[in-house]
């Protein structure tokens, strides 16, 4: 890395988690929570919900450093309908995308539950409905979750989701021009 010019700014410790043990039951919504697939109407709170996902997450808000192309990604998922939308009585609540589906697996990224809303079991919902729509495609859900945040942790493992292996994030810095 450093001979091209690149310094290693963190190293996150992580799992890679697959939905090998679905259970139905968790999928069950909670009264008054609808999924459904994200809309460009919906772009100002999906930047504002990944931005703040972004600051608790890792500390820096990603979406500032480069609004243009965090529209760009969400208006290619969104076209793709790979954006859920989460809502309780109609306000917005949850999100996630479905960042790569491949042939065999879909790699579930940005799951986020606003802080007002978390552990009323919107984001167990949601997950579990995700990965059970993947189910029924023939393909496997997977994502990658640090392993201090264990709230996480407990959701995926009460829907379904196994520990595969570990998974190891570097975030780099650039020291010269390449």
């Amino acid at each position: 890395l450093r001979l091209r010019g690149l310094q290693p700014l963190e190293m996150r410790e992580q799992v890679m988690m697959a939905a090998t043990a679905l259970r139905p039951e968790e999928g069950v919504l909670a009264a008054g929570f609808r999924l459904r697939p994200a809309t460009a109407r919906d772009m100002p709170w999906l930047l504002e919900a990944h931005a703040a996902m972004c600051r608790e997450d890792l500390g820096v808000d990603q979406v500032a450093k480069n609004r243009v192309g965090y529209e760009r990604y969400f208006l290619d998922l969104i076209a793709g309908d790979q954006v859920t939308v989460g809502e309780d009585a109609g306000v917005r609540v949850y999100k996630s995308e479905v960042a790569l589906k491949s042939p065999q697996a879909w790699l579930i990224e940005g799951v986020y539950t606003l802080p007002e809303a978390r552990g009323r079991g919107f984001a167990r919902a949601a997950m579990a409905a995700v990965a059970e729509e993947a189910a029924s495609q023939g393909k496997l859900a997977c994502l990658y979750v640090h392993l201090a945040n264990e709230a996480a942790l407990n959701v995926y493992h009460r829907v379904g989701f196994q520990e595969v292996c570990p998974w190891t994030t570097a975030l780099l810095t650039r020291d010269r021009a390449f």
